[in-house]
């Protein structure tokens, strides 16, 4: 019966114009907490990200969107900046046995100068469902840019699943598997102690989205997330501790007919 309302529930989310490809970019935490905001600093959304860090990283995040965990969104990201071309692997999962989304990632990054940073990524991605009874794949691309002026102001630009290829046969019709995405952003560090970060997306279905967040450092090893979304406007609010190594956020989202969806992530840089 549980599973019979999963399904149910991933009808209705299709039918209020959720998309399936979102599902898989979704469960990142620290961007969550900060309106959704990613593409000056999160290589889930920009793949030119990569090259800002300075030591390799493990990324552990898990979303429920849906307040059900058959319909939670789950993704580890490996990443490792220290070579001549620093390359990421991303495989991230949504739903359970009935329905389930999942994608696998290869990101790769480049500085070009102390200002400029191109990043591409080729990504795999699967939906099968007891639903239509079919299976639905792709193979995509995304390309990234970053722009630094200066050591406070970063500007992001980002085309996610632009071009992409179904691989499925043509008398399969299940186009909420159909999903591209261009966005726009930039973060400030107006004082030490806090980022502002802005961004647009505009996607196939000409809708047009607009994400502002903050990040306060409380102190050196805790920050204080919260954001806003529009279209629909979906208030968030996290938080985020450093232990060593090991870094922990957590950050929930606020949506009028969802209520309140958690999230919590795990990283680790070495």
């Amino acid at each position: 019966m549980k599973k019979l309302m999963a399904c149910m529930v991933v009808l209705c989310v299709f039918s209020c114009s959720s998309f399936a490809q979102s599902n898989l970019r979704s469960a990142d935490i620290r961007s969550l907490g900060m309106g959704g905001n990613g593409v000056t600093h999160s290589v889930v959304f920009n793949s030119a990200c990569l090259s800002l860090s300075t030591k390799q990283f493990i990324d552990i995040n898990y979303y429920n969107k849906y307040q059900l965990k058959e319909l939670s969104s789950a993704s580890v990201i490996y990443g490792n900046p220290d070579l001549p071309l620093p390359f990421a692997v991303h495989i991230s999962t949504f739903g359970y046995n009935k329905y389930r989304e999942t994608m696998f990632r290869l990101a790769l990054s480049k500085a070009l100068s102390s200002k400029w940073i191109i990043g591409i990524s080729a990504q795999y991605a699967l939906l099968q469902t007891e639903l239509y009874e079919e299976e639905a794949k792709k193979v995509s691309t995304d390309v990234g840019i970053l722009f630094k002026p200066d050591e406070n102001l970063l500007i992001g630009l980002s085309i996610t699943d632009l071009p992409s290829v179904r691989l499925d046969d043509e008398s399969i019709h299940i186009e909420d598997f159909n999903y591209y995405s261009v966005q726009a952003g930039f973060q400030w560090r107006f004082i030490n102690s806090m980022l502002i970060a802005v961004s647009t997306s505009y996607d196939d279905r000409s809708h047009l989205r607009y994400n502002m967040g903050l990040e306060y450092t409380a102190y050196d090893q805790f920050y204080i997330r919260t954001g806003l979304q529009t279209n629909p406007i979906v208030p968030a609010f996290g938080a985020g501790v450093m232990v060593a190594s090991f870094r922990i956020d957590v950050a929930a989202n606020y949506h009028s007919q969802l209520g309140v969806c958690p999230g919590v992530a795990l990283s680790c840089s070495f």
